[in-house]
Order: structure tokens, then sequence, then C-alpha cells
């Protein structure tokens, strides 16, 4: 599955707007007092990333921002700035590749 066209900022598919929000749930096993704490949310992440796919080459690079909301006793907001390189299907084998597998098979 390619990358979603409802979020390209141009035709060719090439610049891209990607966000996202997430909600981390957990519970804790304390040891004073002996028990479990109750299964809630501790941690929200919201992040905004421009991402560049160029045509041809097998890596893209995204520049964001995150803020990670943590909850309980101590409150807190904590920010990044996160720069990714993906190598996109690093594996990959190019159709041309696969019939000269195949005709060496024959």
């Amino acid at each position: 599955m390619g990358p979603s066209r409802l979020n390209t900022l141009d035709t060719h598919h090439i610049h891209r707007l990607v966000g996202s929000a997430e909600s981390l749930f957990s519970t804790a096993k304390e040891s004073v007092p002996d028990h479990w704490t109750s299964f809630a949310t501790h941690e929200s992440r919201l992040t905004l990333y421009y991402s560049v796919a160029t045509k041809g080459v097998p890596f893209v690079v995204d520049v964001g921002y995150m803020a990670d909301l943590l909850s309980g006793n101590n409150r807190a907001v904590v920010h990044y700035l996160v720069v990714d390189v993906i190598w996109e299907h690093p594996f990959h084998v190019s159709p041309h590749a696969k019939k000269q597998t195949i005709d060496n098979l024959e």
C-alpha cells in the first residue's frame, strides 16, 4: 500500500503532511503497598511531520514535532523535534530481477 494521496501537498505526491495522536494505557505493580495500579492512560502523544519522498530514491525524510503529554502525579509536557530517514523496501526485488531469476530457473 502506497502513501495516502489525501495528505499530499503537490500533484507528484512528493511532499506530505502527516499528523497523529495516540494514547498509551498501562498498569503497574507497586511494591509498597503491594497492589496493581488502575489501568489508565498515562501518556498521550501528538505529532505533526513534513515528509519528502523523492521519486526514484528509496528514502523518505521526515521532519517534525511531537508533544508528549504525561499525566499522573507529575503532569508535564515534553517537546521533541524529530528527524527521520526511512529506507523504504530495503529488500525489494525489482520486477526485472524477478523475471531474470525465473528465466534462469527454466
